[in-house]
């Protein structure tokens, strides 16, 4: 709302004491603020309702990259960030955005929104509707505290947050663009483990593991169930090189996410074996390596 300069009459300054014309001052007074209040409270719910834009331009662009296969993992350059990032209308406030530049890398507009859009609609609905975490109130506090935490501080992991509020709003609103953009930051998580490996740097391990198991479930919310399993079999050889799951960090969150994945997709050849003695099965080959049809 523009700033204007408003006047209001007085026939003559000896009157301007009156209690009439004070309450004709204190009545305008209260009106332009109740306009402004007014204002502020629809300009705050179209931010909260509002949908990030993708121009029409870049669409055409979105619908090209659909089109990769995935030999173009090997072609992708250095860049740090997907080629396809649609800047949307910027209609965050800064308290939610990152003011003291916090995050392991700058975000766009559009990343700003789906971080946003992670941390207050996504992660609440895990304990409900995510297979893993699904009665399991310890952990899912785990995930809305420590997941978050090194989501902001690592690249790869910041890219999955990414991805999975792109897959959930192509389920809301049925866009395909959001599916272009899940694939791009798909990509950017496989890279970031790549790079994190060949770096061999140990205390980045948490980050890996985190990443991959990040991936295994966006496989599975997207029934690739075949490279799922393999997303845990390689995970399974991660954590058993590293000292096995009681080393994992995270307050025990890593550990049950490893635990509770390869239960439940039916990778351990002996079903009667204990969560305690996982890695023991992993060490010995337990892990039901030939691929399953699904």
């Amino acid at each position: 709302m523009e700033s204007k300069l408003e006047f209001i009459n007085l026939s003559h300054p000896s009157q301007g004491s009156s209690s009439k014309l004070q309450r004709r001052a204190y009545s305008h007074a209260a009106r332009v603020s109740h306009a402004r209040v007014k204002h502020a409270r629809k300009a705050a719910n179209q931010a909260d309702n509002a949908e990030p834009s993708i121009p029409h331009a870049k669409q055409s662009q979105a619908g090209e990259a659909t089109e990769r296969k995935d030999s173009c993992l090997v072609e992708i350059g250095p860049e740090k960030h997907p080629a396809i990032i649609p800047d949307p209308v910027d209609q965050l406030t800064s308290s939610r955005r990152d003011p003291f530049g916090c995050f392991a890398r700058p975000l766009s507009p559009l990343e700003y929104y789906l971080f946003d859009h992670y941390i207050t609609i996504v992660t609440t609905q895990y304990g409900s509707k995510c297979m893993i975490l699904k009665d399991t109130s310890f952990h899912h506090h785990q995930l809305r505290i420590s997941w978050i935490q090194l989501a902001v501080s690592n690249v790869g992991m910041l890219s999955t947050t990414f991805l999975s509020t792109c897959r959930h709003l192509h389920q809301v609103y049925q866009k395909e663009e959001y599916i272009t953009l899940a694939m791009q930051y798909r990509i950017l998580c496989i890279r970031a483990i790549r790079e994190a490996i060949d770096a061999g740097d140990c205390s980045a391990r948490d980050s890996i593991i985190a990443t991959i198991i990040s991936l295994t479930l966006d496989e599975i919310q997207a029934g690739n169930i075949a490279a799922s399993r393999q997303h845990v079999r390689g995970l399974a050889e991660i954590v058993h090189s590293s000292g096995g799951p009681e080393t994992l960090g995270m307050d025990g969150l890593l550990k049950h996410l490893f635990e509770k994945l390869a239960y439940d997709m039916g990778l351990l050849l002996d079903e009667d074996a204990s969560p305690v003695g996982l890695i023991d099965y992993v060490a010995q080959g337990g892990i039901n390596m030939p691929s399953i049809a699904t």
